[in-house]
């Protein structure tokens, strides 16, 4: 062992300048420099990945945002033709020309089916008062029948 350290001490030259710095430590360097070279070879492949991966992303989150709105407007045209449907049903539930079905106010069905109801007591409830002349049958019969859906048509108009 006392050998090893004497050969040890007679080969050990000390550092004098920056040149034989540079020089002694010019393999280590370079050792470490392959090994960090060898750890991130990849990288130009990972970020080209990540890159494709980016573009895809945001393709699938425009695809999102287009059904998204595509659904809104299909649930818009499914709530307006629904509402349509109920103010025909309530219309011919309650004995409303299907004309004026259209006519029938509400956001909800339970709204269209009260102005139903309310539409239909109002024209089941009110008599106009006859024309003169009406009491003896013929023409006027018509004519009081004529006057009655005039009134009831001007009020529902709201004049």
């Amino acid at each position: 062992m006392r050998k090893e350290k004497q050969k040890m001490a007679e080969e050990f030259k000390p550092i004098m300048t920056q040149e034989d710095f540079d020089a002694a430590i010019k393999g280590r360097l370079a050792s470490q420099e392959k090994s960090i070279r060898a750890e991130y070879s990849d990288y130009e492949t990972l970020k080209t990945s990540a890159a494709k991966w980016d573009k895809t992303e945001a393709g699938y989150k425009q695809q999102v945002a287009d059904l998204t709105k595509e659904r809104d407007t299909v649930t818009k045209e499914r709530d307006t033709a629904n509402l349509s449907l109920s103010k025909i049903t309530y219309a011919r539930q309650y004995g409303i020309n299907l004309d004026d079905a259209d006519r029938l106010r509400g956001s909800t069905a339970e709204e269209i089916e009260q102005d139903a109801k309310s539409w239909a007591d109002a024209l089941r409830g009110r008599r106009t008062p006859q024309p003169k002349g009406s009491h003896d049958g013929g023409d006027n019969k018509n004519a009081a029948a004529k006057a009655e859906a005039l009134s009831a048509l001007r009020e529902l108009r709201g004049k």
